[in-house]
């Protein structure tokens, strides 16, 4: 009777540390799931900004029929370039009509961007601002400006630009993101080659923060450059480190790679915990 009794006790507690295991391992999974939305939503928003100075770098050394003939731009046939010299500051407009369009990156855009600047283009001290209206990609909603400053050549003779971004999305989804930065992004390849894109490669260093698209407010600081590619759409390496404020601080890493183009990256927790997501 007394091993029945001891048997059930056990078959008890089993069954409750089951429950209790398998409680946790569902309260992880919920925390897996905002960890994953949350470095998703930030991915989306500094890649977006970013394309704005390549667009408008292009856009600058470029001119309609060469977008409309000429391959690698990142633009290609999509979009009307309207140049403004006679105005104080320049003033440039691309206009990528009021209909999705594919472009050479393989995203969809429609709207505008507008870049003005306040002396040459590529001379230390021309400040340039980049403002969008009714500008989408992948059907969301880009929304904000970004300020670009020429700082000339930095100790190892290659240029650089101070960065500020202060802007927000709203996703294909209606849910919306808030995205703002202040990064440095150095150019290393393709100086010396304006008039052809894909040689260009730029390293970005600095911080951001936001709020996710689940209302979930964050840092991220680069601890390893982005390397960003133009030929490809994504962040072909580099690590950001994101902390996390809901439910007290928690810190996790991104890890765009060791190079190659795809729209993967590793997402790491405080736990050890790992799991690929999909850049948009």
């Amino acid at each position: 009777m007394k091993t029945r009794h001891f048997s059930l006790i056990l078959m008890g507690a089993m069954l409750g540390l089951t429950l209790y295991i398998s409680s946790c391992q569902k309260a992880q999974e919920t925390i897996d799931t905002l960890d994953v939305n949350l470095a998703e939503d930030n991915a989306l928003a500094a890649d977006a900004f970013t394309d704005l100075s390549t667009i408008a770098d292009q856009a600058y050394e470029g001119n309609d029929l060469s977008f409309k003939t000429a391959s690698g731009f990142l633009i290609g046939g999509c979009a009307t370039i309207t140049k403004d010299t006679s105005s104080f500051p320049r003033l440039i407009t691309i206009d990528f009509g009021p209909v999705n369009c594919l472009c050479v990156d393989g995203k969809y855009r429609r709207g505008k961007i507008f870049i003005s600047y306040t002396g040459p283009y590529r001379k230390p001290g021309t400040v340039i601002n980049i403002t969008t209206a009714a500008y989408f990609v992948n059907d969301n909603h880009i929304m904000g400006t970004r300020t670009v400053i020429n700082q000339g050549l930095n100790s190892d003779n290659h240029p650089y630009w101070t960065i500020t971004v202060n802007g927000k999305i709203v996703k294909a989804d209606s849910s919306k993101i808030s995205f703002s930065s202040q990064r440095t992004r150095t150019m290393i390849a393709g100086f010396m080659t304006p008039h052809v894109w894909n040689d260009d490669i730029f390293l970005i260093d600095g911080s951001a923060s936001g709020v996710s698209a689940a209302g979930i407010s964050y840092d991220a600081d680069i601890s390893v450059a982005l390397r960003k590619e133009v030929p490809c759409p994504y962040f072909v390496s580099g690590v950001v480190e994101i902390t996390r404020y809901n439910n007290g601080p928690k810190v996790f890493t991104l890890n765009y790679g060791n190079g190659n183009c795809d729209n993967k990256a590793l997402l790491t927790g405080p736990n050890g915990y790992t799991k690929i997501i999909t850049l948009h």
